[in-house]
């Protein structure tokens, strides 16, 4: 069975609270999904604050019960979030490398050729910090040129 590749835009929002602070950031960009044998792989592009880019993967079945997101580019790591088991990866922005612990509470993910949405709510554990992470994201097919 072939894959259906569909051109989306995303947007992102992220929410991060650590030591009392919270620090919310949101993107839009362009990506793309891809579907095969029920699973979605949605990928995009998107900047960090040092200017490097970042490509994103997220894979999963939908409804997901798991996902696993691998970023490569300014930021690469591999994390697996499941809320029944704990996942410990190498966390990379070059020159410097951390062991990074993710503690997933809500993994819930639903996306079909209309779009869909992510969301990710996970503590996180990173060069001896500790915070929570809210991700959301939604993903809707973009709109065909004339």
């Amino acid at each position: 069975m072939a894959q259906e590749r569909i051109p989306m835009r995303i947007t992102v929002e992220s929410e991060i609270v650590s030591g009392g602070e919270s620090q919310t950031v949101r993107h839009t960009s362009r990506g793309c999904l891809k579907r095969a044998a029920g699973v979605s792989t949605l990928t995009y592009s998107e900047k960090e604050a040092g200017g490097d880019a970042v490509f994103t993967t997220l894979a999963f079945r939908s409804p997901a019960r798991s996902l696993h997101l691998k970023r490569r580019g300014g930021v690469r790591c591999e994390i697996l979030f499941d809320p029944h088991v704990p996942h410990t990866t190498c966390y990379e922005v070059p020159p410097y490398r951390f062991d990074l612990t993710v503690h997933s509470r809500i993994v819930e993910a639903e996306m079909d050729e209309h779009g869909g949405r992510v969301r990710l709510e996970y503590d996180r554990e990173v060069g001896g910090e500790t915070g929570r992470i809210r991700f959301s994201l939604s993903a809707s097919p973009e709109e065909e040129s004339v």
